[in-house]
């Protein structure tokens, strides 16, 4: 089994996070927004919270929290 590095554990734990902030808001996932890791890493070491990214990505993509839809 290959060994994570801490920095490699650390970007996947935000990246989980940022999934159930966006499933949980608006009701889509990473793989439903079509968000690459690419992207994804970039506000990861801009050092921006799950939710920080979650609320620039869905203001980005004019999205409507499920709150506001009910």
């Amino acid at each position: 089994m290959a060994r994570i590095s801490g920095t490699t554990a650390s970007y996947i734990s935000w990246k989980k996070t940022v999934d159930k902030v966006l499933e949980s808001t608006y009701a889509i996932t990473i793989e439903d927004a079509g968000i690459g890791d690419q992207q994804m890493v970039r506000h990861w070491k801009d050092r921006e919270s799950p939710e920080e990214f979650v609320s620039w990505f869905g203001a980005k993509y004019d999205l409507q929290p499920m709150v506001e839809l009910s």
